[in-house]
């Protein structure tokens, strides 16, 4: 049976590989020529192999390989790669030799400069008016939203840009939050262009979670035992950009309008934050059964500012209609004061018009 090595694997670069390894079944092999490694409990066979200078390294190296049935080789240290892959070009060692994690930290980089400006791109057809940040901050805002597990492609990302960058000044309002992807993003952007604070609103809980209009396979994602896991890593991963600026309450939508009332909210893991009362941009992500979505448009958007967006995740949804049939009655009933509406990724985009009711009768603000 072939197996994976991995030298040295004393490397700190070398254990996200080998638990992703092993989490697909390879067969890991960790070697190093330290006398203690601290990740070969994470092998599924260590081995102890000389410093590549020293005379008997290639043959250790040619017996590991064959006694092991080894395949392919990992090495995230620039000096031992550059050694065994002259070993595997010159025909000494036979076996494939992975990307340099230097290599492939360069080519994401590259791709990042590609990303950045498909994402301005976007949001540049989507701007109504107001400018939009430099390539080098939308890259570093995607190389950060990267570490952050979610379900926002980087086409809805970059629309939510273009909404953030036509938002009146205000809240940014998110419900639900899962691990804080999306938050990250709109964190980072509503500071960059000072619209206003961020709040998740999330009760990371399997009876909040479950969607009972949804297929039984669909319900049952929500039953796990992981809420609380799930609400400690999105603290985590908004606690380095927070700064004052981001917040969350732990409670379903319909308790925390209250909360948001009172002009300020405090939690544990981001303390006290003012907020200004109206919302800029809304984006509700929570339970997608009818009654759910429902309920969150109607006490919600009452608080969206004039030229406020309003964004409904999974609109498009191939396991139920609740976000569709809230989107398309909200676009009905409110016709005659919404500026834009699109779809993208599967969200529904509402931009509504910079007008106030008085007396019955939409009129400029």
């Amino acid at each position: 049976m072939s197996a994976l090595l991995v030298f040295p694997s004393s490397m700190g670069d070398a254990l996200p590989f080998i638990e992703q390894a092993r989490n697909i079944g390879v067969t890991v092999v960790g070697a190093s020529s330290l006398t203690h490694d601290p990740n070969a409990s994470r092998c599924d066979f260590w081995l102890h192999l000389p410093w590549v200078g020293e005379p008997d390294f290639v043959e250790c190296l040619r017996e590991a390989v064959t006694t092991h049935g080894i395949d392919g080789i990992f090495c995230p240290n620039n000096v031992v790669h550059a050694v065994i892959d002259t070993l595997i070009g010159n025909g000494t060692i036979t076996a494939r030799l992975l990307a340099l994690p230097f290599h492939r930290e360069i080519a994401c980089y590259d791709r990042l400069d590609v990303r950045a400006e498909s994402a301005l791109s976007l949001a540049k057809s989507i701007l109504a008016g107001g400018s939009l940040p430099a390539p080098v901050k939308v890259a570093a805002w995607l190389r950060f939203t990267d570490t952050i597990m979610g379900q926002s492609g980087e086409a809805k990302l970059a629309a939510l840009l273009g909404a953030m960058a036509s938002a009146p000044q205000g809240d940014v309002v998110e419900i639900g939050a899962y691990f804080g992807k999306s938050a990250a993003w709109l964190t980072l952007i509503a500071h960059d262009l000072e619209i206003g604070r961020v709040l998740a609103i999330d009760p990371w809980s399997a009876a909040e979670a479950v969607q009972l209009d949804a297929p039984t396979h669909v319900q049952r994602l929500s039953n796990g035992d992981y809420w609380e896991t799930v609400a400690q890593a999105c603290a985590v991963n908004l606690l380095p950009i927070a700064r004052g600026r981001f917040n969350f309450l732990r409670m379903p939508a319909t308790q925390a309008l209250p909360c948001y009332e009172s002009g300020s909210v405090q939690s544990s893991a981001f303390g006290m934050m003012d907020l200004i009362g109206r919302i800029a941009l809304l984006h509700i992500d929570g339970n997608h059964d009818y009654r759910s979505v429902a309920t969150d448009v109607a006490l919600w958007a009452q608080k969206l500012a004039p030229g406020g967006w309003l964004i409904l995740d999974d609109y498009c949804w191939p396991h139920g209609d609740g976000p569709r049939r809230v989107g398309d009655a909200f676009l009905a009933d409110r016709s005659k004061n919404i500026a834009q509406a699109f779809v993208v990724d599967g969200a529904l985009f509402i931009k509504l018009a910079d007008l106030a009711v008085q007396n019955g009768t939409l009129l400029p603000r």
